[in-house]
């Protein structure tokens, strides 16, 4: 299939949804190369400790466990049931929730490649949607980190406001209003940073009302339906939390609990220096996009004008939070790439800046991925620690110290605290965040003798210096070391109580 030619200053599109061929057969390459960039890691449970901590979250709210009551956390309650979705219908949830990622990612970049071709060239749309996928394991996107699921209906959103702005009816404003921020509740569901972006989507649908010449009143209206129908997710679980009796944990942990958090200006400060650098890329072309099109009469001027506004609420977004991990940068790659996909054809060497930019990213992100596994490990090393673990179990709970949650899954072990994710108990960050004291937490773990305590040779540098002596003392004074294993390229010890002479 040829691209169609290319109009005025270069850009192609029509400014018409493309063909459906034309979106199957991009959808079919950005499979491939999705896969091509993630197959590799399928299967390992180690890619990240957020995820090994879903995938258990997800299992024991199977069993009945209520999460921010049994098991605490911040993430909303639609992202533990996800996972817990992955854990019912795959035999393998690590596996299948690596997959769900895959396939998420490609939806996302069909949506990518949907929008920019309204525009532009199906090799520039193409190679916006390629970007996508190859950026997002350059900064730890390569599993199923939240943003991998949440920016597949934000970008469904940004799709519909986008066909809303190009059309001049009326009639269904509203209607198709509601329906683009049930999508924003759906991502506010899976992690509440979307808030941002989910209120530009707002304004941008206020914005096309009042250019239709809508009323103050039914502005106002149109406002307080469409804020409801972005919230009601979140109304639904908190009110059935409030029906169980647990609507002050509910709110705990998912809103105040954030407002206490600890964090250090320096470090993050130089986090945010690295992570601006990366991006240097998408940056050049967002702002070549704008010195290309701030004097194009076309109406395609206001698309491009919304996707970079886009771009700067999700980078705000980003900035406001003050932590600045790189797996913050994963809701931006989607607003960047669909800006890149609109300014590839202003370029003169169109398809060597493409290669480049995608490039650019495929090499970060193996690069990334590979140190990632050699130093986090792999399932073989999962799966010899927890067989360490497994013989000790029959009297009581397992306690990991630090870095691995996927051994409550991999043993099944009984829960030694509501506290699971091990930074939760160890980390200055956390300190005022739980609602409650972190080391009395941590004494009462430990006085309840755990049947094992899984525990790294050399703490990590985010360790509290007080939380890993009071586990050392205990580990001297009343544990023996049973076995050791590596994981990556830490060596972590397995230790059981002692047997005392009666």
């Amino acid at each position: 299939m040829n691209d169609r030619k290319t109009g005025q200053n270069g850009r192609g599109g029509s400014g018409a949804w493309p063909a459906p061929r034309e979106i199957l057969k991009a959808g079919l390459i950005l499979a491939a190369f999705t896969l091509a960039t993630r197959f590799w890691t399928f299967g390992n449970p180690l890619i990240n400790v957020d995820e090994q901590f879903y995938v258990l979250t997800g299992d024991r709210l199977l069993h009945g466990v209520l999460p921010y009551v049994d098991i605490w956390d911040r993430k909303p309650l639609g992202l533990f049931l996800l996972y817990a979705f992955f854990c019912r219908i795959f035999s393998d949830p690590i596996i299948g929730y690596q997959l769900v990622a895959a396939l998420s990612v490609t939806l996302s970049g069909c949506l990518i490649f949907s929008i920019a071709r309204r525009l532009s060239s199906f090799a520039a749309s193409l190679g916006g949607a390629a970007a996508y996928s190859a950026w997002l394991t350059v900064f730890g996107g390569i599993g199923g980190q939240t943003p991998i699921f949440y920016n597949l209906p934000m970008l469904g959103a940004a799709a519909w406001i986008v066909v809303l702005m190009a059309q001049g009816d009326d009639s269904r404003l509203t209607r198709h209003g509601c329906s683009i921020m049930a999508l924003v509740g759906i991502a506010l569901q899976i992690k509440y940073s979307a808030v941002f972006e989910g209120m530009f989507f707002g304004l941008s649908l206020l914005w096309i009302g009042w250019q239709r010449g809508r009323s103050w009143l039914r502005l106002a209206f149109d406002a307080c339906i469409w804020i409801a129908f972005a919230l009601a997710p979140t109304l639904a679980s908190w009110l059935v939390y409030v029906a169980l009796g647990h609507g002050p944990e509910f709110i705990q942990a998912n809103f105040l609990s954030i407002l206490l958090d600890r964090n250090d200006f320096l470090p993050a400060l130089g986090r945010l220096a690295g992570l601006s650098l990366g991006l240097v890329p998408f940056l050049t072309c967002a702002w070549f996009a704008w010195q290309r099109w701030r004097g194009d009469p076309s109406q395609g001027k206001r698309e491009v004008i919304w996707a970079l506004v886009w771009t700067a609420v999700s980078i705000g977004g980003f900035l406001v939070f003050g932590v600045w991990y790189d797996l913050y940068v994963l809701p931006l790659i989607a607003p960047l790439s669909l800006v890149a996909a609109m300014s590839f054809d202003h370029f003169a060497r169109q398809r060597l800046v493409i290669a480049v930019i995608a490039g650019l990213g495929l090499a970060g992100g193996i690069g990334h991925s590979g140190v990632d596994m050699w130093l986090k490990g792999n399932a073989s090393d999962a799966n010899r620690l927890a067989a360490l673990i497994k013989p000790h179990l029959g009297t009581g709970c397992l306690y990991v110290n630090e870095d691995l949650p996927i051994l409550y899954y991999l043993t099944q072990s009984c829960l030694p605290s509501h506290y699971l994710f091990p930074q939760h108990l160890t980390s200055p960050r956390f300190e005022n965040a739980l609602g409650v004291s972190q080391m009395g937490e941590l004494r009462r773990v430990l006085d309840s003798r755990p049947s094992a305590i899984v525990i790294r040779a050399n703490p990590d540098e985010d360790v509290e210096p007080a939380s890993r002596a009071m586990v050392e003392s205990t580990l001297k004074r009343d544990y023996v070391l049973s076995g050791a294993t590596m994981a990556g390229t830490e060596r972590f010890e397995v230790y059981i109580p002692v047997r005392r002479a009666p």
